[in-house]
C-alpha cells in the first residue's frame, strides 16, 4: 500500500479494530494472533515497545489485554503493515457474520458445515484460531 493510501486509511483501520474490541466481536488474544510479538517488535516504534514493557513489568503481567491497553488499536493501525489488521478484521467479519451478499442476506461464514451446536468449539478440527458456534453464538478460545 502506498504511503499516501496508508496515511489516509490507518485512522479507519484503528477505529474499526477498536470498535470490534469494544463490541466484543474480537478479543485482544485474537488481535495478537495477527499482530504477533515478532511483528510488533519489528514494526512498532521503539519508544512504544519500551512503554509496553515498562507498564507490563510495573503491573506484573504481560498478556494481550495489557499490550492493547498500551499499544492501542489506533497505534497498531498507524504503525503496523495494513495487511495485518485487514486479515484480523476480515476474520471478525467472517466469524461475526457481518458480511452480506448482494441480496442482503447473511453470507455464509468460512468453514461451512457447522451443523449442530458445538458449544463454541471449532468444527474445523484442531485450530488455534477462535471460532463461533453457529447456533448458540458462544465463542471458543
Amino acid at each position: 500500500m502506498a504511503d499516501v493510501d496508508r496515511d489516509q486509511h490507518w485512522p479507519w483501520l484503528g477505529y474499526a479494530l477498536d470498535e470490534a474490541l469494544r463490541l466484543g466481536l474480537t478479543r485482544p488474544d485474537d488481535v495478537i494472533h495477527y499482530a504477533t510479538p515478532e511483528v510488533m517488535a519489528a514494526q512498532l516504534p521503539h519508544d512504544l515497545m519500551a512503554t509496553v514493557l515498562t507498564k507490563a513489568l510495573a503491573a506484573g503481567r504481560l498478556d494481550a489485554a495489557a499490550i492493547l491497553e498500551t499499544a492501542t488499536a489506533a497505534q497498531l493501525a498507524e504503525h503496523l503493515e495494513p495487511e495485518i489488521l485487514w486479515r484480523c478484521l476480515d476474520d471478525v467479519v467472517a466469524l461475526s457474520e457481518l458480511a452480506t451478499d448482494a441480496g442482503g442476506s447473511r453470507a455464509r461464514r468460512r468453514g461451512a458445515g457447522w451443523g449442530a451446536c458445538s458449544g463454541g468449539r471449532s468444527s474445523r478440527g484442531l485450530s488455534s484460531r477462535p471460532t463461533w458456534c453457529a447456533s448458540c453464538r458462544r465463542r471458543s478460545s
